[in-house]
Order: C-alpha cells, then structure tokens, then sequence
C-alpha cells in the first residue's frame, strides 16, 4: 500500500505524509481541535508502516511546556461477502 498523501481523520485533523520508503513514514501533522496544545501549528511526523497499517507519533513545545502523541495503531482491513 502506498501512504503518501493526505489522510483525514474524523476529527478533521490532517495528515500529510510526503515519504513512505523503506516501510518509514515522514509528513507533517496538523489538528483540528482547538483544545489540542498542537492547534493552530503544522507538526513534523515520523512513523513506520507494513502492508496496509501504520503508525506514527509527533512532538511540540507549546505555550505550557513539551507535549508528544502518537496516532492510534491503524490497519486497514477488507471486508469480503
């Protein structure tokens, strides 16, 4: 599976993944929820992928100190009848 390309959640935030070579991915991360201390800035991302699922996690220093998150483990699955 190719992941480069911007991925929305359903949330609204935004995941724009530039490189997915050797089973890494790079892009940048941004949010849409305003509560979030990553409002309102563009993150760098890295994480890594197999097959049809990834991962990835990010950090910022924002106006109350360092934060960190990682995606959730997501595998994208078929549904066969």
């Amino acid at each position: 599976m190719r992941w480069v390309g911007k991925w929305r959640n359903q949330y609204g935030s935004l995941v724009d993944i530039t490189d997915d070579a050797d089973h890494r991915i790079t892009g940048t991360f941004s949010t849409a929820l305003r509560e979030s201390g990553f409002f309102g800035h563009t993150i760098p991302v890295v994480g890594v992928h197999e097959g049809d699922c990834v991962s990835f996690t990010f950090a910022h220093h924002g106006p109350n100190g360092d934060l960190s998150a990682r995606s959730p483990d997501s595998c994208a699955t078929a549904i066969s009848s």
